[in-house]
């Protein structure tokens, strides 16, 4: 085979595979997801009866950066329970979960904290204990 027939079938590789995301991504909607943080959003559907009928990249208000969640609002949405997944987020830089009724914290809301994640809990009902 020539060069130019190798120049070609790369070229042709790069193209046809140029919209795949990368590993430990997932496509949606054209759009590349890193996994970990959409499974962390369907976690959020799956202990949140108002939220059931949707779909992970459309509740509430989110912001994505490289594919990555950097930013969520999920206030007023009536949510109970937060998932113990939550810890996952780690690129978040703001978490927006006021007005809901919740009345305890997972333990793994703490994770976030050294990521300099700014967390809005006002207006549920958290009492003592609080994580660590």
């Amino acid at each position: 085979m020539t060069m130019k027939n190798l120049f070609l079938i790369g070229y042709l590789l790069v193209i046809t595979r140029g919209g795949e995301c990368p590993d430990s991504f997932v496509e949606v909607n054209e759009v590349c997801y890193y996994k970990k943080h959409l499974d962390v959003l369907q976690d959020f559907i799956d202990v949140n009866e108002s939220i059931r009928n949707l779909e992970p990249q459309n509740i509430g208000t989110q912001e994505w950066q490289d594919g990555k969640l950097i930013y969520l609002y999920l206030g007023d949405h009536l949510l109970t329970t937060l998932p113990d997944s939550i810890g996952l987020l780690s690129n978040l830089h703001y978490l927006d979960l006021r007005k809901n009724q919740m009345v305890t914290l997972p333990d793994e809301i703490c994770s976030l904290y050294p990521y300099h994640t700014e967390i809005n809990l006002t207006d549920n009902n958290i009492c003592p204990p609080y994580p660590y």
